[in-house]
């Protein structure tokens, strides 16, 4: 449960590594947010497994060629591939990793009937629930802190591990000299929680909001999830 409250979304330039659309018409600005609740992790392979099994569902690289972006661990490298789907990322992974190449829509798929199984509604969140769920009540870069080699500590991002494995990898994506101890995904909870019992905030993998994307300020009142556009995706992943 995540209580209702206002804080101070987007950046300033005082965050060096803030994208201009992160700082755009002012930058931080407060945005209130209404109570509600987030999973503590993000959603696993297991969990989604087990949606498949249940529905048969084919999520959209499987059968569209939309989002099969995998890794080719022998190249070192992302490539599109038809092979590259939820099961097969290209990496290896577990029940406990987190669930990868899924689509805006196969999230909405699989929240659709875990409402229905479970009697009560999933969906995603906000792009502020989101960021304010993340900051959990900090105004700093990092939940904890400003400090980019700390985050190594809370989150599984493209650090040195990442580096010594692939030291020919886009350099730019390497932010952090540190070490998190896992070359791609880590199982979700590996990490410390904030201070609102989440997991994995920072790093491991992207993560699906509902709101349409548009330049800051955002309104208080956040778009609905009928609009059509691009999707906002949060929090960054192993490799970033």
């Amino acid at each position: 449960f995540i209580p209702e409250g206002t804080f101070r979304m987007g950046s300033d330039d005082s965050d060096k590594k803030a994208d201009a659309n992160e700082k755009a018409n002012g930058g931080k600005h407060s945005v209130k947010v209404s109570s509600h609740y987030m999973q503590t992790t993000e959603v696993t392979v297991g969990q989604f497994k087990k949606f498949v099994e249940a529905t048969g569902y084919r999520t959209a690289a499987e059968t569209d060629g939309v989002a099969n972006y995998g890794f080719n661990v022998a190249k070192g490298e992302f490539e599109s591939d038809p092979k590259h789907t939820w099961k097969s990322p290209g990496f290896p992974q577990t029940d406990d990793h987190p669930v990868v190449l899924v689509s805006h829509n196969d999230a909405k798929a699989f929240l659709s009937w875990l409402s229905k199984t479970e009697g009560r509604e999933y969906r995603l969140p906000t792009e502020a629930e989101w960021e304010r769920d993340c900051r959990a009540g900090t105004d700093t870069v990092y939940f904890n802190g400003n400090d980019p080699e700390k985050v190594t500590e809370v989150g599984n991002i493209g650090d040195a591990t990442l580096k010594a494995r692939y030291p020919d990898f886009v350099t730019a994506n390497v932010v952090s000299n540190s070490r998190d101890g896992y070359v791609f995904t880590a199982p979700v909870g590996k990490f410390p929680a904030n201070a609102f019992a989440l997991h994995d905030m920072h790093g491991n993998v992207a993560e699906w909001c509902a709101t349409v994307y548009q330049p800051y300020p955002l309104p208080n009142v956040q778009p609905s999830d009928t609009l059509a556009g691009e999707r906002v995706v949060r929090g960054g992943s192993w490799d970033d």
